[in-house]
């Protein structure tokens, strides 16, 4: 996995993750390894497939500057249909965790940001649509 890393780094791109709560601490030490590969956790880290206190290492991630969190995957958190209220309180936690510069949108409808994190201002949710990826993936 380390060497895979180090490639990653060499070619100057960006890990993205489909972690599963469990293995937060495996790559919190990588990330430490790592300092400078951007790494981009999908579908919120997962949070439905793991325990609470599983999923309190995911958020301990967003102490690293270089580790973004992808809004994807709100149904897979929610037992309602879109716009996933209940999905909200969460959502908000992990908005806040990790700051609107370093959440993108990446899934579903783009009315999602809207609808999920009303309590940004206008200028966060731009970053969140698009501003930060396009800065994350050099566009």
């Amino acid at each position: 996995v380390r060497m895979l890393w180090q490639r990653v780094g060499a070619l100057g791109l960006v890990i993205q993750m489909h972690l599963v709560p469990r293995y937060a601490r495996d790559v919190e030490e990588l990330v430490k390894v790592f300092p400078d590969i951007p790494v981009l956790i999908d579908h919120l880290g997962r949070p439905a497939q793991g325990t609470e206190e599983e999923y309190k290492y995911v958020l301990r991630l967003a102490q690293f500057d270089n580790v973004y969190m992808k809004l994807s995957g709100v149904r897979y958190i929610s037992k309602e249909p879109f716009p996933h209220q209940d999905a909200k309180p969460l959502v908000r936690q992990i908005v806040e965790t990790f700051g609107s510069e370093r959440m993108i949108w990446g899934g579903g409808e783009p009315a999602i940001v809207d609808a999920q994190l009303d309590f940004l201002s206008e200028s966060e949710r731009k970053k969140v649509l698009g501003e930060t990826a396009a800065k994350l993936f050099g566009f």
